[in-house]
This record gives C-alpha cells, structure tokens and sequence, in this order.
C-alpha cells in the first residue's frame, strides 16, 4: 500500500541502531506535519504513538529510546528499545514541558536538554521508571531549529548565540553567550 506524505513540514532525521544487530542501523524522521517514521532503505514504517494529532516536529534517540516532541509542551519516549513501540505497559510515557519544543539534544554527560523558546529542561535517569526531569532555566530557550551539538549544544537565544556547557559540579550545566 502506497503512503501519502501531506507537504508542508519541516523535517529532522536521526541514524540509530535501537537494536544492536549491525543490520538494524535505522533513519527515523518527523516533520510535524505526519507520523513519524523509520526508514531502512527499502521500507518506510510510520510511527504511530497513539497522539489525537500525532505529528510530532523534533526527535532524538536516548538511552534505548525514541524521543518526539509534540505542539503544546509534550514530550513522548517509546518504550526501552523498541522505537515502534508507544504502549505505557511496556515502558512509553510523556513528560510534560509547559511550553512548545524547539528541540530536543543529547548533551555531554548523558542528559536530554529539552529545549523551548523560553526555557530549557534536562532529563536524567534511563527509563521511565527513573527518569527526573529538572528544570534548568526559565531565563534562556532557544531559536526553534538553532540547537546543534558541537561537542555541548549550541544555540541562538535572544542573547545571541549561546552554549550549554557541562560543569565539573556533579550534573551540573552553564550556559555562556558567544
């Protein structure tokens, strides 16, 4: 069966092995304007989370999860290992941000910076059962499609661009203006 595709969105990719088998090396996208996706070169698989308008507009891959982001402030993982997979029997689950995502980035240190225009949260722990999610600033956010991680995220906040830099205090994060 064919898949129609509505045009219009913006896309983000990832490359990821969710599995571990080096033939399960994967391109999962969205584009906020559809389900999104996992490609292996031959076969487009849509991802349906289960959302009443599930069409999420950015992703990133952490800890044996698959994270997307959805208009209104929330932010869904699938569960441990399975990106197809969006059930909270086995592991899913949705945090909830207060604001619209601008992106989502894997920092130094093992972390997820999950980043608003007006904010930004960091989520610890490796799964559902013992994820914390602490609230880094209310003061910087980011430009949405800005973050890029060059070693620590950098961004454009409306200081300018600006870095998300690791700290030697334990789990402990600085933001610097460039």
């Amino acid at each position: 069966a064919s898949i129609a595709l509505t045009s219009g969105g913006r896309y983000e990719f990832i490359n990821h092995n969710f599995y571990g088998h080096s033939d399960y090396y994967r391109m999962y996208g969205c584009d906020g304007k559809n389900y999104a996706f996992e490609f292996d070169g031959t076969t487009y698989v849509p991802i349906k989370t289960g959302m009443t308008t599930d069409t999420p507009d950015h992703i990133a891959a952490f800890k044996k999860h698959l994270f997307l982001s959805f208009k209104g402030g929330s932010v869904q993982h699938s569960s441990t290992g399975e990106p197809i997979e969006w059930s909270a029997v086995t592991g899913a689950s949705e945090l909830g941000i207060g604001q619209d995502t601008t992106a989502l980035c894997v920092t130094v240190g093992g972390t997820l910076g999950i980043f608003g225009r007006n904010g930004i949260s960091i989520l610890t722990g490796t799964g559902s059962s013992d994820w914390v999610l602490s609230e880094y600033s209310t003061e910087i956010g980011a430009i949405e499609w800005s973050v890029q991680r060059l070693g620590s995220p950098i961004f454009l906040d409306d200081n300018g661009l600006t870095s998300l830099d690791a700290v030697t205090a334990y789990g402990d994060f600085k933001a610097n203006s460039l």
